[in-house]
């Protein structure tokens, strides 16, 4: 997670100790995988920061800094899911990218280096693919 930039900001706010609790919409917000996920709960959980699962209504730490085992079984288990979930969303994208390239589509992907902002590239005309 603190590879990226917000990731680097919100690491240095947690060394400066500014930061007091994260709120976080769901658990696979926080790494890519397991080992990323419990990493940043491991390094926040040091710092006495307790994380806020908005969506799962789970808790790192207690009110009285103790973390919460029951928080950690499921965050466990639910990062899990969220690792499976998004390997499963990779293979699914690569199928269709090898369909695609069966058919003579050719997927070209976001040209490097492009400048476009966000809001030029969803307002583009859609392409339609025939499968």
């Amino acid at each position: 997670m603190f590879e990226r930039l917000g990731g680097q900001e919100l690491k240095k706010l947690l060394d400066l100790g500014v930061v007091s609790k994260i709120s976080c919409w769901q658990i696979d917000r926080c790494g890519r995988d397991l080992r990323d996920i419990i990493n940043f709960l491991h390094y926040t959980t040091e710092r006495k920061v307790p994380v806020h699962f908005i969506s799962q209504g789970l808790v790192t730490l207690n009110e009285n800094g103790e973390e919460n085992p029951i928080a950690k079984m499921m965050i466990s288990i639910l990062g899990v899911v969220a690792e499976m979930e998004r390997k499963l969303i990779l293979e699914r994208q690569k199928e269709g990218i090898e369909l695609a390239k069966l058919k003579g589509n050719v997927f070209l992907g976001r040209k490097p280096n492009t400048k476009e902002g966000p809001l030029r590239f969803l307002s583009k005309p859609k392409k339609q693919w025939n499968y």
